[in-house]
């Protein structure tokens, strides 16, 4: 349930980055604050069903490596590769450059525009003594399976600090916190292309 969850969200939240709407300004300042960050890193906790998941992910230009509950994921820009550890199976496949979602492609989370929800500006809260931009955000698709979306934006540096949302088949609510977003400094390249040799018994499946 919770990776189900985890998908949901990482469709969602690329998809905020320019939605139209009174809150239009403080998410177009949220995209361009994280472009100015360069390679960056982001660590993430997301709570549902009484579940909690913790990840990362690191991305350089058209490179990522992400690493999420039992799932690890890399690409050098021209290559997917997807470890799942569970199933003792890799999935390799020729990366979608067009993909929004974070899952996919998290090298584009940020950087498009998008007409799925409108967005209406919700003041701010202070959470442990910061001061946050609320926007809330709705589905244009009356049939979407996610509603009463919540984004917090950090006032002083204009990145994301929070997004929560109601989904179907779920109760209450789901809760996504970036615990750390920022630059990462020097990457070496070696991050974004696994060792397979590192998985010995696991099934290969190559789709490329």
């Amino acid at each position: 349930m919770i990776k189900i969850v985890l998908l949901s969200f990482f469709a969602l939240l690329p998809r905020f980055a320019f939605a139209q709407g009174d809150g239009g300004q403080q998410l177009r300042s949220m995209a361009s604050a994280v472009k100015a960050l360069g390679d960056y890193s982001v660590s993430f906790k997301l709570t549902a069903e009484g579940n909690t998941l913790v990840g990362e992910y690191t991305v350089s230009r058209d490179r990522y490596s992400l690493n999420a509950g039992d799932t690890e994921v890399y690409s050098d820009g021209t290559t997917r590769y997807e470890i799942n550890h569970s199933d003792d199976e890799i999935l390799i496949d020729t990366l979608d450059p067009a993909a929004r979602d974070i899952l996919s492609n998290p090298t584009r989370a940020f950087d498009f525009a998008a007409d799925e929800f409108t967005s209406t500006y919700g003041g701010t809260t202070t959470v442990s003594g910061k001061t946050y931009d609320v926007v809330h955000l709705v589905p244009r698709d009356r049939d979407s399976s996610i509603r009463n979306v919540e984004l917090l934006i950090d006032r002083t540096t204009n990145l994301p600090y929070s997004i929560s949302y109601a989904a179907d088949g779920l109760s209450g609510y789901v809760i996504v916190e970036l615990l750390r977003i920022g630059a990462a400094g020097t990457v070496p390249d070696s991050l974004f292309t696994p060792d397979l040799s590192l998985f010995r018994g696991y099934e290969v499946i190559d789709f490329r």
